[in-house]
């Protein structure tokens, strides 16, 4: 099994040259970074992701999803600290009963945001309002078919845009089990076992 440590932003490649080329530095979980993994271990059929992470841009993020799910591998997803925006997609490239959080994870879920600070005409605002909308839509897309549930619950969430707990993961479908202790130390014996890959 490949162990994954999903963290820093998900964002893409191009983005942390930009970054680097200024003088800084910044960590990113790219399509890239994860397509390289997959690559590099082409006879392991398990790929874990342990998702600790504030999430990032919306475009990258479907691109890691589609990877996954298109990527002929038993994906597991778990929360180990915080799964917040697009990295809830990611959480839900596993099938319903491979997905499951720690007990004192987080996860925000709330609607797509762009960053502003420019000059908009009238027709500007509409193109990014629907652009905005386009997305969100996207998303709901994943939630429903990944979750169950029904889209309108899903988008009422979506707009409450609140922090929700290991509970409400389970009640709302994206979780499918809670880690409790116990269980915690046979899943970091597994890993202890396995070669694990961090990003």
């Amino acid at each position: 099994m490949i162990f994954i440590n999903l963290k820093g932003a998900i964002d893409s490649e191009k983005n942390r040259v930009m970054v680097e080329l200024r003088g800084g530095t910044l960590e990113i979980c790219s399509v890239e970074t994860f397509r390289r993994v997959l690559d590099e271990h082409p006879d392991e059929r398990e790929v874990c992701i342990n998702i600790d992470c504030d999430g990032g841009s919306v475009e990258e993020g479907f691109k890691i999803y589609d990877l996954l799910r298109m990527s002929g591998r038993t994906i597991y997803t778990n929360i180990v600290g915080g799964c917040h925006s697009m990295a809830v997609c990611i959480l839900l490239a596993a099938p319903a009963e491979n997905r499951s959080a720690n007990r004192n994870c987080r996860a925000l879920i709330h609607r797509v945001y762009m960053p502003g600070g420019d000059w908009l005409t009238s027709d500007d605002a509409r193109s990014v309002a629907e652009e905005l909308a386009l997305e969100e839509e996207a998303i709901l897309d994943v939630y429903v078919e990944r979750t169950g549930q029904d889209r309108e619950r899903l988008r009422n969430v979506m707009h409450e845009e609140r922090i929700h707990d290991a509970k409400s993961l389970l009640d709302l479908g994206f979780i499918s089990k809670i880690q409790f202790i116990q269980h915690k130390a046979k899943f970091l014996n597994a890993m202890a076992k396995s070669e694990k890959t961090r990003l």
